[in-house]
């Protein structure tokens, strides 16, 4: 027997007090049991007996012990590995180093010798785990002092971007695994000479191209000794898996650069280590005749299925370990993982080609087979191996050890599980052992089976652990270091196959006192014995090599910081911020690039390589080349590193090549991340200052969500800033204006007719003759306004007149706290010398001076209206009167008869039915007495205050809080006395307050047409600013469809342009970021547009005549500038242009999607008046003026790269593909690459990619354009509805199957083979099918006739008729088919010099006849998600609710989930986000239709209070476009249904 082993007996442990404290507390000192209490850290708690600690910040004293003190002191000034056996304090050591660093940096920067972040300490570990263990233990050390502490792994931080490594920079401590600091080192987010300090935990990994040796060996050996960082390493064993003891401690050394320093283990050290004596315990081997029948079995069928060989094997290994029982466990849980994993792979056709699967028919004879060999849920316990009943032994004799705590370490984690389930089940240890599992969170099993845990399981296991929920873990190699686990007193090898390092680490977890580890040993094992043996020997040697070294470290002349000849970095780039990349680390970079590739499950996006031997050479015998995936351009998809002495360096070098060159060509940035990360648009300086600019940027992030709203200023037109200005003229003052005049015209009135009413204003109007309809009383009216083409002049005397008879008329129906007498308004109402019917003014005929009634002004205004009340009792006279009754607020009555046989107190026909007399009328005189009973009532009318009569609105009727007094009352003449102004006077002014407000729009709005040239017509434009919270005719919505396709096309063909090698993953996403609502807020309001927006409908509580502001207050700003516009990438604006600032009056609330709808709008309206070349330059003017006007330039700037000739049978695919089509391609490579799938083999032709992402846009916007023409009156969503079904994937997939051309897509994937295989047969049975089918829909029509009112059948029949009709869309489409379809429109459009004309000609013979047929108003039902969101608006009432759509990797789909209240209550797959969403909105209403509560129940919002807002059609800027008017969807949806029933 070696020394210092001894044989493992079963025994009882010692009972009694235990050292163990509390969770925070290990180890109790011997010298000192009562006063000292040890954290297993070093750290010492001196306190009363019995006085615990608050487990979450431990406020213990840091007393260190007197070998922690020396080995502090050494730290201090030189690098140090500290070698101490687990419970010595390694890491307090590191506590008062990083204290000691920290407190120089700060009396440093105190100082003034340090700027910005100042050096940071970095804490390294191996393990994620061990991140957030150790930050919170060093966090709760430095306690309240100035010490930050953070912690730095993938989970929380957002892919190792610059801002992560910027908000860590506040922190002074960062914890974080290796990997993460070698990245950022590699991407130049920091720099070696920025870390003042580098703990290293678990230091013994830093062996071989682990991240530990590449962080020493390429970044800190290769900076100057003076930026240098301190170095601790902190390790329990220097040695590793595959070297001596003595070189591996050198290796190490040479690594960190530092220096192996261990404690001579006196009586103090010797208290806080681990040192349980190693303990053998023997077993008698297992009766391998006695393998269960199901092993057998399965041996039989491993040459019909030879996928389960490897399964048979373990199953051996199994056998002998744990016995027959587990064996067959095992062995039946596994093959029925292999089948499950295998109809997994066949399903989501991720198998690879040399896979080779079990066909069905031998699945079911192999399950039928082994089925009745099934073994029971628990073993027996002749079923157990010796091996096991050794371990229940040994475990038996700590029964009665209520603090007990133990670990088995095995090999495998099956029979970790296996081993765990036995004990668990064992009769002899129930009642006291509590089995857990900890393994670890690697990759799968060799036969593709997890069986690991996550970090949170293994967090939760240690956990409970810790609490004694669990007291015996069974753990594979994860459990020898690293987590914090408990001090044990028994640790037990059950499985002898461990190197040295596994030795002392497992060796390490048995630190309580007593304790035991045991090492099992079969019996006759001589070669396991003598590993044993050798093991123990190792350890000791190594510990004495160390403790010799401990005398002579005082000598500071072997701390030598010169860099170690033989760590060098041969091949090394640097980027211009300073990212390096070396042979090491290109791999990773090159794959984390591929990854980055949009693909799909048929494309493999990673880099092949290709290994080339060379002739006979002594050192330089591989050469490698890369291929990169078809997403690239040829130029750079093949790259050729140079010859190297092995094949892995070969390897390197290509990829190192590979990195290089994509940087140089832009694919990766100085950074080196791939490029479109971030945003591409850069900003310029406007006229805004720093301090607008800061809180427009603050504000537009707070703005990023949909609903966000802020406050806008409204431009006022300068023509209205302009002040009546009193100029001299011989003997009298004047003033020059200009005279307006109206004629209107309604829908039955033949000739147009005069209007007594005009007004003045100081410039004349943007046109000389201004139409628009109003709707008075809802019935629509013609209006035209004629400006003077001369200015005319009036006297100072007159114009005071006027401005009195204006404040007259129009306050008769303003607010009066609004319009007030003393203020100058932009508009002056005066009365015309004209006639009631009279024909339209003539200016050409009549001088504009003499239209002015300058005889009824005065009239009015020199009005006494108690000289006049006598004419309320003539009955002549007061039929044309206008009364104010006194009583009654002094409101305004149309006087309509003198009721001259009737009294106050006589009874009346009221409207109001509460009144029956005049008298009650008169709510306000309590004393009723007072009125005389000798006089007659008036009958009236209250003067119209209906404002907007600018749309034809069932809303318009009830606007107004006066709507309901329009019924007939009866006032008493006592009270009343007559108005100046006549009632053919009021009634023509009625419509003033719509028509000045239409003017002040059309005004503001010709102003930001000439200002920032949009080429649209002026009506179109005031469509485009007006959104529909503005209740006008017609709003922005259908011209915002039509110009958000146009700015897609738009970008899309400018990045295309500019970025000729971008593959469309990348494009798509900066086309993304540059359409974006966010994105067009923010340069709409570098152009002020808000502010030219009409969002605010017209009210009398709200709106009054322009206010001339005062001349001089805005003075000062007669110089400034509009701000610059930001240009598209690196293309710079042509000029600046200069104008008048906007003077603001009041302010309106927009929505961020407001503004970005208007936006987009501005582009559909320009569209709409001058066609695409309109948009163009509307969006050259409003949105970046590096957007070409001529569509056609762009062509010499897209480099095609396309020449030469192609292969025969892609020549011959080619030409048959434009028979298809019917047009021949004058470059014929285009379509040869509209042809050319990802998968394809041919390198000197580009995939379709980049012509689909093309081709998409033009698409899409010549899809909008055809609907929004042929439907002229269609609801913008239902436009959107439309265009979705008519290119969607299913329906172009449907069209190009049914010309052929999927037959000639170039690819090479059989998966994609069999998957367009399969649909286009599914496509010929489901065509078929619908053909069959015309009687059952019939029937399902008439079945909708028998119960209309039963809306939720109706609505699912519907939807039934519609899926039948569009038989296309349940089938499972491979997007290939439907790309190739886009990619051919991208084609002709760059095949024709970006004329999208020659695209719709191709599309009129391939794509119109379907459309025509089958995707029309009357086929295409609502968008689900749409509906969905109908259903939360006005059902539900809720607006907790979302849809976030995420790409999912793994299954190369998009996932859509329904979350409400932060609850996911549903999700659902796509092909593409729309897909996703769509698909799941389907769901959810599906499920509705069967539970209405289904929602309901998981919103806590429907009941507060918001019935009347959640019902309201409010634009709030939402993505859902919404119906406003129900009454007129659902008589949509009555014409729907007539409509498929003629189909």
């Amino acid at each position: 027997m070696p020394d210092g082993v001894v044989t493992a007996e079963p025994r009882l442990a010692a009972s009694g007090p235990h050292a163990i404290i509390s969770d925070g507390l290990k180890r109790t000192s011997s010298a000192s049991v009562n006063t000292a209490v040890s954290d297993g850290r070093g750290v010492v708690d001196r306190r009363p007996p019995g006085k615990k600690l608050q487990k979450e910040a431990p406020e213990v004293v840091q007393i260190p012990r007197n070998y922690q003190q020396e080995l502090f002191d050494l730290a201090k000034s030189h690098n140090i590995i500290a070698v101490m056996d687990t419970g010595t304090g390694k890491t307090l050591i590191a506590v008062l180093l990083i204290q000691h660093v920290m407190g120089m940096e700060f009396e440093s920067a105190r100082s003034g010798n340090k700027a910005g972040f100042g050096k940071c300490v970095f804490f390294v570990v191996p393990t994620v785990p061990l991140v957030d263990q150790q930050r919170t233990y060093l966090a709760g050390q430095f306690g309240q002092a100035a010490v930050k502490v953070a912690p730095a792994y993938g989970q929380v931080m957002s892919n190792q971007k610059q801002e992560d490594w910027k908000r860590l920079r506040s922190s002074q401590v960062i914890v974080s695994t290796p990997q993460v600091l070698v990245d950022a080192l590699n991407r130049a987010y920091i720099e070696m000479k920025d870390i003042a300090l580098i703990v290293l935990d678990e230091a013994h990994h830093a062996t071989k191209d682990s991240p530990y040796a590449i962080l020493m060996r390429e970044h800190y050996h290769q900076v100057p000794v003076a930026d240098r960082p301190r170095i601790l390493g902190l390790t329990a064993s220097p040695v590793n898996a595959n070297n001596s003891g003595q070189i591996s401690v050198s290796l190490l050394e040479r690594t960190l650069d530092a220096k192996a320093v261990t404690i001579l283990m006196d009586d103090t050290a010797e208290a806080y280590s681990s040192r349980a004596k190693p303990e053998v315990s023997r077993y008698r081997p297992t009766d391998l005749g006695k393998l269960p029948a199901l092993y057998r079995r399965m041996k039989y069928w491993v040459e019909a299925a030879p996928q389960f060989k490897g399964v048979v094997e373990s199953a051996t290994e199994m056998m002998k370990e744990l016995g027959p029982w587990a064996c067959a466990t095992n062995l039946w849980n596994t093959v029925n993982a292999v089948l499950r994993l295998q109809d997994k792979r066949v399903i989501n056709r991720t198998s690879k080609g040399n896979d080779v699967l079990i066909s069905e028919a031998t699945q079911k004879a192999l399950l039928d087979d082994i089925s009745p060999l099934v073994p029971s849920e628990t073993p027996r316990l002749e079923d157990v191996s010796p091996k096991v009943h050794r371990l229940i032994n040994i475990l038996r004799g700590y029964r009665h050890d209520d603090r007990f705590a133990g670990i088995v370490f095995v090999e495998r984690r099956d029979t970790a599980t296996m081993l765990k389930t036995i004990l668990a089940s064992s009769k002899e240890l129930e009642g006291f052992i509590r089995v857990g599992v900890l393994l670890g969170h690697n990759s799968r099993s060799t036969e593709g089976i997890d069986s690991s845990m996550h970090v949170q399981e293994q967090e939760k296991t240690v956990i409970q652990f810790k609490k004694g929920v669990t007291n015996l873990l069974i753990a594979t190699s994860i459990g020898e270091e690293g987590l914090d686990i408990q001090s044990c007193k028994l640790v037990v090898r059950f499985t002898l196959n461990m190197n040295l390092l596994n030795f002392i680490q497992s060796r390490g977890r048995a630190r309580a006192r007593n304790s035991r580890f045991i090492l099992m040993l079969q019996d006759g094992d001589d070669w396991a014995w003598m590993q044993i043996h050798k093991l123990i020997n190792s350890e000791e040697q190594v510990r004495k090599d160390l403790a010799s070294r401990y005398n002579a470290i005082r000598t500071v002349d072997v701390f030598d910081a010169r860099l170690p000849p033989n760590i060098v970095v041969p091949f090394e780039y640097r980027t211009g911020r300073g990212a390096t990349v070396t042979l090491t680390s290109a791999l990773e970079v090159l794959n984390r690039f591929c990854d980055a590739l949009e693909g799909d499950a048929f494309t493999a996006c990673k880099p092949h390589y290709s290994i080339t031997p060379l002739p006979s050479s002594e050192h330089e015998r591989f050469q490698a080349t890369v291929m990169l995936p078809n997403f690239l351009p040829p130029n750079i998809r093949f790259v050729c590193g140079l010859p190297m002495r092995t094949k892995a360096l070969a390897y390197r070098h290509a990829a190192f090549e590979t990195v290089k060159l994509l940087h140089l060509e832009a694919y990766l940035d100085d950074h080196l991340r791939p490029v479109g990360d971030d945003t591409v648009v850069k900003t310029k300086k406007g006229i805004l200052s720093e301090a607008d600019v800061q809180e427009l940027h603050l504000a537009l992030t707070r703005l990023k969500t949909k609903k966000a709203k802020r406050w806008h200023e409204i431009a006022v037109p300068r023509m209205f800033q302009l002040p009546w200005i009193a100029k001299r003229d011989i003997d009298e003052e004047f003033i020059e204006c200009h005279l307006n005049v109206l004629d209107t015209q309604y829908v039955h009135q033949t000739e147009p007719e005069a209007s007594i009413l005009g007004f003045l204003t100081v410039e004349s109007m943007p046109t000389p003759s201004l139409t628009f309809p109003l709707w008075p009383n809802l019935v629509e009216m013609k209006i035209r306004i004629q400006t003077s083409p001369q200015s005319i002049k009036i006297s100072k005397r007159h114009f005071d007149l006027a401005k009195k008879y204006n404040f007259l008329v129009l306050s008769t129906m303003l607010k009066h706290t609004l319009f007030e007498a003393d203020k100058e308004y932009a508009f002056i109402v005066i009365p015309l010398k004209v006639t009631k019917a009279s024909p339209p003014v003539d200016y050409t005929a009549t001088p504009a001076e003499v239209l002015i009634d300058w005889e009824a002004v005065d009239a009015a205004v020199n009005f006494e209206p108690k000289r006049h009340r006598g004419d309320l009792y003539k009955p002549t006279l007061v039929p044309n009167m206008v009364v104010v009754d006194k009583r009654h607020w002094s409101r305004k009555y149309v006087a309509l008869e003198l009721l001259q046989d009737k009294t106050p107190f006589d009874k009346v026909p009221f409207g109001d039915e509460k009144y029956t007399c005049a008298a009650d009328y008169y709510t306000t005189l309590k004393d009723k007495t007072k009125i005389r009973t000798d006089q007659p009532v008036i009958r009236a009318r209250m003067v119209m205050r209906k404002f907007n009569m600018l749309a034809y609105h069932n809303i318009a009727q009830n606007e107004s809080v006066e709507a309901n007094r329009d019924a007939e009352v009866f006032l008493v003449p006592q009270f009343c006395e007559p108005y100046p102004i006549t009632q053919d006077v009021i009634l023509a002014a009625g419509i003033f307050p719509s028509v000045l407000y239409y003017v002040e729009l059309a005004c503001r709005t010709s102003e930001l047409k000439k200002d920032l040239n949009i080429p649209a017509s002026l009506p179109s434009l005031i469509t485009a600013l007006s959104a529909p919270s503005a209740t006008l005719q017609t709003n922005y919505e259908r011209y915002e469809t039509l110009g958000d396709s146009f700015l897609k096309l738009a970008i899309t063909l400018h990045l295309f342009a500019l970025h000729p090698h971008r593959h469309e993953g990348v494009m798509t996403m900066m086309c993304h970021k540059l359409v974006s609502n966010y994105e067009l807020f923010l340069r709409a309001c570098m152009k002020r547009i808000p502010g030219y927006m009409i969002a605010q409908k017209l009210s009398r509580t709200e709106w009054r005549p322009i206010v001339i502001p005062d001349h001089k207050e805005c003075k000062e700003d007669q110089d400034s500038s509009v701000p610059e516009e930001k240009s598209l990438h690196d293309m710079e604006p042509t000029q600046k242009k200069k104008s008048l600032p906007p003077v603001t009056m009041a302010k309106q609330i927009l929505s961020n999607k407001q503004v970005a709808d208007a936006m987009e709008a501005i582009l559909g309206a320009s569209i709409d008046s001058h066609g695409l070349r309109g948009g163009a330059q509307a969006l050259h003017s409003i949105f970046s003026d590096a957007v070409c006007i001529d569509f056609s330039e762009y062509m010499n700037r897209i480099p095609l790269q396309l020449n030469g000739t192609m292969r025969p049978a892609k020549a011959a695919a080619v030409a048959q593909a434009q028979e298809i089509l019917q047009y021949q391609f004058k470059n014929p490579l285009l379509l040869s690459q509209a042809l050319t799938h990802p998968s394809s083999t041919d390198p000197l032709v580009p995939n379709y990619q980049r012509l689909e992402f093309l081709g998409d846009a033009v698409l899409g916007f010549l899809a909008v354009r055809h609907f929004f023409n042929k439907y002229p009156d269609l609801p913008p969503g239902r436009l959107v509805d439309l265009k979705d079904a008519a290119v969607n994937n299913a329906f172009l997939a449907n069209i190009s199957a049914n010309l052929g051309l999927h037959v000639h897509i170039d690819r090479f994937s059989a998966p994609l083979n069999d998957a367009i295989a399969e649909y286009v047969e599914k496509l010929r049975a489901a065509t078929e099918k619908f053909e069959q089918n015309a009687e059952s829909r019939r029937k399902k029509l008439d079945a909708i006739n028998h119960f209309p009112e039963n809306r939720v059948e109706t609505k699912k029949l519907q939807r039934q008729i519609e899926q039948e009709i569009q038989y296309w869309m349940d089938i499972d489409t491979p997007k290939a088919v439907s790309d190739v379809f886009e990619a051919i429109c991208g084609a002709i459009y760059l095949d024709n010099n970006l004329d999208h004309e020659a695209v719709w000609t191709m599309l009129q013979r391939c794509w119109l006849p379907w459309v025509d047929e089958y995707i029309q108003p009357h086929i295409v039902g609502r968008h689900p998600f749409r509906e969905l969101a109908g259903y939360f608006r006005s059902v539900v009432r809720c607006d907790a609710w979302r849809v976030p759509t995420k790409h999912d990797t793994e299954e190369y789909q998009f996932v859509a989930n329904l979350i409400v209240h932060a609850e996911v209550v549903d999700l659902d797959y796509g092909t593409s986000r729309k897909a996703a969403r769509r698909a799941l909105a389907e769901k959810v209403l599906d499920m509705v239709e069967v539970d209405p509560d289904f929602i309901r129940k998981r919103c806590t919002c429907g009941d507060k209070g918001k019935s009347g807002k959640a019902a309201a059609a409010v634009d709030d800027g939402s993505d859902v476009m919404l119906e406003k008017d129900e009454d007129n969807m659902h008589a949509r949806d009555d014409k729907h249904l007539r409509d498929l029933k003629s189909f």
